[in-house]
């Protein structure tokens, strides 16, 4: 009996691992399920036949991972993560035709299982290999045929929260900005979050907030409706996040840098993204998936500054080195390697025809390029210590800021065309808005300058480190309050004062009919009744003002009350922002 049941154990054991060889690996629990170790085997007894290296039915090639993933005639195959949209999978378990394999009997439920595993976790190549999510694919190419010409719509962002990532003890530098070609909206990076200004009335209209760390460099589309905000935590992670103007949504994030995006541009058609950064490489991705098209080698320092020429055929990038590189877009072959500058690059600037190429330096200059022969066209010292930031006014004349505190104006040919005061810092970023025809500037110290494009004296001032909503309410608040007790005070003065004077008026009539009683003196009563209406003249004339300081008290406490509901919604409307999300 005992050794009856030996065998039978033994039997039984040796059936379980005879099922598990034939029919499907078995991986341990923890094993990850990959194609070199459980799918391969699988499909080479299932599928190899048809599908391989000489014999590519639907030009499908299931004997490696690299041709496996890139599908055959009808497409891919695997969709990692989605056993739905996975097009081999509804094959082999015949809810697809052709059913596969043909002749009308499926692979064995437990290969089939296996199979779906694998690709539920993310369908890996072996034991090395990380899951990693497909990116969704976006289109962002329905552009106008000329990017650069307006809209017939022009892009305005919906109703935006007004809460602040964060408010600090002092306002922080100015890293850069940016202005809507076709919008009056100036785009300001500071740390955490992306201020929106209307350059019109100069009103804060809504903060973006910045996910991934700190922006470093903000861009416009060409046809406004995009923003890019490029930034990450230096020495750990970088993104670029693409930002619907009108519909006030990330639409894509680009890029998973080990360092922080320095700068980052997009073309004119929304086809690609160009990075870069520390890494001193300048990466090009698809902005409709996210994979990387082409990288850029040739640059020998950090990666400073990245723009698409206004027709998308040229990428402009610069360097720490000074090193000033014009590629072709949609290869990455150099086209013009521009030399001249000494130092770091820390600006570059197209015109808005694509011809001429502006680039600024550390080392002081300013340096203009003619794009089809990429000769330097003009070059001077633009700022003392140091050239920062340039741009290009609608007219073509240069616009540059520095280290020496100035924001300044030069003609195409060099010469200096005037100033524009009030920068108490070194220059940090200026930005044009042609939808507004003003020059914008930050500096070091967080001051942002608006200025009229002929006139040196500043028009407004932007603020960089707006309140958070409750501190704005907690001062609303208290202007309410003390404007409220002092509305109390005038309309008991104005009060005492009413009373004051309708006892004179009760007492001049009678003091009046007592006169007339006595004696009938019309003359008398004449001269009594003139003393007595000046009495009442004057009162009235010194109640006056107790009435107007009334109500002027009450309209502050009234529009006091009003900011205050003003914010109180704001605090509302970002609660539900939040909630959505």
């Amino acid at each position: 009996m005992r050794n009856y049941i030996q065998n039978l154990i033994f039997a039984t054991l040796v059936g379980i691992a005879t099922v598990c060889s034939f029919a499907a690996p078995c991986p341990a629990q923890e094993e990850k399920i990959t194609f070199d170790d459980h799918i391969k085997p699988i499909l080479a007894r299932r599928c190899s036949s048809c599908h391989n290296g000489d014999r590519t039915e639907a030009d499908l090639d299931v004997t490696s991972f690299i041709t496996l993933m890139q599908g055959g005639g009808s497409g891919e195959v695997i969709e990692p993560f989605s056993v739905d949209d996975s097009y081999l999978v509804s094959l082999v378990t015949h809810d697809e035709s052709p059913e596969m394999p043909p002749g009308g009997n499926k692979i064995p439920d437990a290969e089939i299982a296996l199979l779906k595993q694998w690709v539920d976790k993310g369908a890996l190549e072996n034991s090395g290999s990380t899951a990693k999510r497909k990116k969704p694919k976006v289109d962002l190419t329905a552009v106008a045929e000329d990017a650069n010409k307006r809209p017939e719509n022009p892009p305005t962002p919906p109703r935006l929260s007004l809460e602040p990532q964060l408010h600090t003890a002092r306002k922080s530098q100015i890293r850069s900005i940016a202005t809507n070609p076709w919008s009056p909206i100036a785009a300001i990076a500071l740390p955490k979050q992306v201020l929106l200004y209307d350059t019109n009335t100069f009103e804060l209209i809504g903060i973006v907030p910045f996910e991934y760390g700190n922006p470093e460099h903000l861009r416009f589309s060409r046809n406004g409706g995009l923003l890019l905000m490029a930034g990450g935590v230096g020495g750990a992670s970088g993104k670029v996040v693409i930002w619907d103007v009108a519909k006030g949504t990330v639409v894509t994030t680009i890029g998973d840098e080990l360092d922080s995006v320095l700068a980052a541009d997009i073309s004119a058609d929304h086809q690609w993204v160009a990075l870069g950064g520390p890494k001193k490489v300048v990466r090009v991705f698809s902005v409709a998936d996210g994979a990387e098209r082409y990288q850029i080698n040739s640059h020998t320092q950090w990666i400073t500054a990245i723009e698409f020429s206004p027709d998308g055929k040229n990428l402009a990038t610069a360097d720490r080195n000074g090193g000033l590189i014009v590629s072709d877009a949609s290869t990455g072959n150099e086209n013009l390697n521009l030399t001249g500058h000494k130092q770091s690059i820390t600006s570059i600037a197209w015109r808005s025809d694509g011809k001429m190429l502006a680039s600024v330096s550390e080392d002081k200059t300013a340096r203009l390029w003619l794009n089809e022969s990429g000769k330097q066209f003009r070059s001077w010292d633009a700022h003392g210590e140091g050239a920062t930031g340039v741009a290009f006014a609608s007219d073509g004349r240069v616009l540059t800021t520095g280290r020496d505190k100035k924001v300044k104006r030069w003609k195409q040919d060099g010469k200096a065309d005037g100033e524009f005061k009030g920068l108490v810092d070194v220059g940090m970023a200026v930005a044009w808005c042609g939808e507004t025809k003003r020059v914008i500037a930050g500096d070091w110290r967080g001051e942002i300058l608006v200025w009229k494009l002929g006139q040196a004296e500043k028009i407004a001032s932007l603020d960089s480190n707006p309140p958070m909503i409750a501190q704005r309410i907690a001062r609303c608040s208290e202007v309410v309050t003390t404007a409220a007790d002092e509305l109390k005070m005038a309309e008991k003065a104005l009060a005492a004062g009413t009373v004051e004077l309708q006892q004179l008026k009760q007492d001049s009539v009678a003091k009046i009919a007592e006169l007339a009683a006595a004696d009938g003196n019309e003359s008398k009563l004449a001269i009594e009744l003139a003393v007595l209406a000046e009495q009442i003249g004057n009162l009235a004339d010194e109640t006056a003002p107790l009435r107007e300081a009334r109500d002027a008290k009450a309209l502050v406490v009234a529009e006091a009350e009003k900011v205050v509901r003003r914010w109180e919604a704001e605090v509302d409307f970002a609660r539900s922002k939040t909630a959505k999300k």
